[in-house]
């Protein structure tokens, strides 16, 4: 049992580490203190480490250089004691509107590689409520997923200039549309000519330029025919 004042546990780099039945309590709150490195590696059957004045409790951290560090993070709620063994580690609870994620849910011991990947927020338009993701109302539906709110219009400019420029493209496709299928049928010209100009007894034709919605355009021109000729 060791009584450390930050400090490492071991102050050379071996080429390997193996650490059985060993406690180390810091005095001082730490963040990310390297505890051990080895340059092929370590394996810890028993290593456990308090850090009574650590606001948010002691965790450890394996990085890719083959050493371990104990941390106390603000985005985990760790305990005053940590334990490692076989190269895992009890899992912290997560903090800051975050939730853990779905394949740490049903696990109490992650990997000393993966403490700081077992949290995530909330996906956008979901808020952080009773430590779960809550979906947006419908009529409040923006969020950035990394608060407990739920918004009516974005926060981010680019992301409102956005919804306002698409609303106002849809408000005018609508006119346009509302216009070119409810506007009336009008007679713009008409006139009368023979089929054949060379011949006085040629038949005469009669041709209208109508203007509005083609959908009916067989009945309004009936219609207009039979009231107006």
């Amino acid at each position: 049992h060791l009584h450390s004042w930050s400090s490492p546990l071991l102050s050379t780099r071996l080429s390997f580490v193996v650490v059985d039945q060993v406690s180390v309590e810091y005095k001082p709150p730490v963040n990310n203190l390297q505890v051990l490195a080895a340059k092929d590696g370590f394996e810890i059957d028993s290593l456990t480490v308090s850090c009574r004045n650590c606001a948010w409790g002691i965790t450890f951290n394996a990085t890719k250089d083959s050493s371990l560090k104990a941390v106390s993070s603000e985005h985990l709620r760790c305990p005053k004691t940590a334990t490692a063994s076989k190269g895992l580690t009890p899992r912290c609870k997560c903090s800051n509107y975050q939730i853990a994620k779905e394949r740490f849910r049903d696990v109490d011991v992650v990997p000393l590689e993966h403490i700081f990947q077992t949290c995530t927020f909330c996906e956008p338009h979901f808020h952080f409520q009773n430590d779960d993701c809550q979906k947006c109302g419908i009529f409040n539906a923006w969020s950035d997923g990394r608060k407990d709110v739920c918004h009516v219009l974005p926060r981010k400019k680019t992301e409102l200039i956005t919804l306002l420029t698409g609303a106002a493209v849809v408000v005018i496709l609508t006119f346009f549309a509302f216009e070119i299928l409810h506007a009336p049928l009008m007679i713009t010209d008409a006139k009368s000519d023979l089929a054949d100009p060379t011949q006085a007894e040629s038949k005469r034709t009669f041709t209208l330029a109508v203007q509005g919605p083609i959908v009916d355009l067989h009945k309004s021109l009936s219609r207009l025919v039979n009231q107006r000729v």
